[in-house]
Formats: C-alpha cells, structure tokens, sequence
C-alpha cells in the first residue's frame, strides 16, 4: 500500500474548490484522512464546505503530492489547488458538508473500508470545495489517499 498527501493554501470564497486529487487511468485512489484549517488572522468567519465528485479537473495550481514513505515511487494520482478554469463538477455529487469557523481545525478519518474512491478514470477526482464563506479567509487543506 502506497500512501501520499497534498496540502492546499487558498482563499475561501463561493463555489471555488480548495485542493482535488485527480485519478490516473491505472489506480483507483482511496482518500482516507483530510485537515482543513485557516492560516489568516482569526476571525470568526464562517465557511461552508463541500466534498464533492468531478469528471474534468480543469486548470488549477499544480500541487506535487508527497510520499508518507519515502521509498515509495511517486504517486500516480495528481492534485492541484486554487482558482480552476474548465473544472466539471458533478451534480449532486456532495459526499460530505462541513460548516466550520475560521478558528477551527476539522480532520475528518475514514472509518474502515469508508475511504472516498476515486475509480481508476482520466481526470475523475475527489475535491474539497468553498460552498460559502463571510469572507475571504485562506483555508488550509492536506488530503491523504492510498493507492
């Protein structure tokens, strides 16, 4: 068993996705563990979260995703961060919803065999997304798959 993280700094907002883990066509992804945060100044600002299923990953930032183990080869899943372009979300889709403030951390973990799969398809993906937020705070991000 393979395990990776990618971490993800980027603004809140309305219906902007924080961080997603795209699929390759040779391994299916199972993501087990994720911790979202804020780094800003505290506030008490709220945000709405979604964690949600897409087909097209679009154009967003490049996040290299890094080994738990260091000798394990690199990961054949990618990830980006930030404002996307060209992003196919799929409707109702919404795995989890999470409504947090500004001043909290969340960690979600699996329960066994409850990891989120990404089935082994070109650029399908699992993403954490800004539903709604009072602001525009940075939200921190890390997700934690196997593959």
């Amino acid at each position: 068993m393979r395990r990776y993280t990618s971490p993800a700094a980027t603004a809140a907002g309305s219906n902007l996705t924080i961080l997603e883990v795209i699929a390759s066509t040779s391994t299916r992804i199972r993501i087990y563990d994720m911790i979202v945060g804020s780094s800003a100044s505290p506030a008490d600002v709220a945000t709405d979260f979604n964690v949600i299923r897409g087909t097209v990953s679009g154009s967003g930032t490049s996040v290299t995703p890094r080994k738990i183990d260091s000798a394990d080869p690199s990961a054949l899943a990618t990830s980006q961060q930030g404002t996307f372009t060209g992003q196919t979300k799929t409707s109702n889709s919404s795995i989890m919803d999470l409504a947090l403030n500004q001043r909290a951390t969340f960690r979600w973990i699996a329960p066994q065999d409850g990891e989120l799969v990404v089935p082994a398809t070109s650029d399908n993906w699992i993403g954490l997304e800004s539903i709604a937020s009072g602001g525009t705070p940075t939200i921190n991000a890390s997700m934690y798959w196997q593959e």
